[in-house]
């Protein structure tokens, strides 16, 4: 213990003196240098250990007054070595007073050393043990700072995989990032490779938000389907939500991946889960025209008429793209009429975009020409407002009436009038709309 604490304090007594000679090098001019070099007396090796020993003294003087932080570790290395020699003293007096009791020939020195050099030893060990976790701690907390960084800036996979390798925390997270983890950003790149790196490492699938809410659903969202199967594998939670309250499967269903919506109704998850923009997976799927996932939902109980989101229903959202898709959910069994949604019903949609086959098929299917509600009223007047011509003349002469007052208090003369749909207030007017 001694000779560490004299290794501590003269390591440091150097430093200090390299420091300061550097300060009084720096200050003197050279020629003056030269000349004290050249002509300093020799002075006796005596006087010289007595100067060296002052030196030091005055260094550690000065060094403490100017950085007492370092009082407790010297303090402490001080306390354990005076604890080790009363240890050994004591030792020593314990050997002599109980020297009866040992057999002839023993060496009481031998007994005696064991026991000291393990109380010499071991708190030595424990010393060292902590001054390399502390070291080890402060590598680790540089490389997350850096992973940190990389994340923010969008670096390489690569970058981002070394900085895991060397110690950085595989699971810290930045604050307002798109992906604010290591793992995220790696999945958000769909590079299966270096997302089982840092799976391996120790990556929690089930830690981050960002703008998808969670890694798996930025796996779903980025239709990178082959990294789905890693996050699962190890543990990613299906029942987890996004950013909006959609679920995972509402994700896979809004990315186009089939593969994954079947893997994830395999597994459970249950597909008629509320949240979103477009509350359900069959919403999302319905309007973007995936029948493959379309089907599959339906074949794992989707309810067809669910009502939520921004469209209610799964057949207003699919009533603004193909007609392949509103046949098949009519043939399913979904409800023309029902009210509600940011256009009111299917029918209102369908005008809106001027979807006319999708509106002649609605017609067929027993939608109400003249029902009202949301903010185009009825669905001669969202045609109207639009000026979608053929529309108008499909639904006046499927019955529609020109007069009723709908959305925003209007009809569908007025409608048109404002737009100055010249061709659609004719027709309306001879289909006896009043001015």
């Amino acid at each position: 213990m001694a000779l560490f604490l004299g290794m501590f304090l003269g390591y440091q007594t150097r430093r200090s003196d390299r420091r300061s000679q550097e300060v009084r090098v720096a200050a003197e001019p050279k020629q003056l240098l030269a000349t004290r070099t050249r002509g300093a007396p020799m002075v006796s090796s005596s006087r010289a250990l007595v100067h060296r020993l002052r030196g030091i003294l005055q260094a550690w003087y000065d060094r403490i007054r100017s950085s007492p932080s370092i009082v407790p570790t010297i303090f402490g290395l001080v306390l354990l070595f005076a604890v080790n020699v009363i240890f050994l003293v004591d030792i020593e007096l314990t050997l002599k007073r109980n020297r009866i009791l040992q057999t002839a020939g023993e060496s009481e020195w031998t007994f005696g050393q064991i026991l000291a050099m393990l109380l010499l030893v071991l708190p030595l060990r424990d010393l060292v043990e902590t001054i390399l976790a502390r070291h080890e701690k402060q590598r680790r907390d540089e490389h997350t700072v850096s992973l940190r960084n990389a994340i923010r800036e969008k670096a390489t996979t690569e970058t981002l995989c070394n900085l895991v390798r060397n110690g950085a925390d595989v699971n810290v997270e930045v604050q307002d990032c798109d992906y604010p983890t290591a793992l995220q950003l790696t999945v958000s790149r769909g590079d299966a490779k270096f997302v089982s790196v840092l799976l391996a490492y120790g990556a929690n699938p089930n830690v981050g938000g960002g703008k998808d809410g969670s890694t798996l659903h930025t796996a779903c969202r980025s239709r990178h389907a082959n990294v789905v199967p890693l996050l699962l594998q190890h543990g990613a939670d299906m029942e987890i939500r996004g950013r909006e309250g959609e679920s995972i499967l509402y994700s896979a269903a809004h990315g186009g991946q089939p593969a994954t919506v079947k893997r994830l109704l395999e597994l459970g998850a249950d597909p008629n889960i509320l949240g979103g923009q477009y509350g359900t997976a069959l919403q999302v799927a319905s309007l973007s025209g995936n029948l493959d996932i379309i089907k599959l939902l339906l074949a794992h109980g989707a309810n067809i008429n669910l009502q939520g989101g921004m469209y209610n229903t799964a057949l207003q959202a699919a009533s603004f793209g193909k007609i392949e898709v509103v046949k098949l959910l009519l043939e399913s069994g979904a409800d023309v009429n029902i009210q509600g949604g940011e256009y009111g019903a299917a029918l209102q949609a369908a005008c809106f975009r001027g979807k006319l086959k999708v509106v002649q098929l609605l017609l067929e299917s027993g939608a109400d020409v003249n029902a009202q509600g949301a903010k185009y009223g009825t669905a001669l007047q969202a045609a109207s407002t639009r000026g979608h011509l053929e529309t108008v003349k499909l639904l006046l002469a499927r019955g529609a009436d020109p007069n009723i007052q709908g959305g925003q208090g209007i009809s569908a003369l007025q409608a048109a009038s404002g737009k100055a749909r010249t061709e659609i207030v004719a027709l309306l007017r001879a289909h006896g709309a009043a001015s």
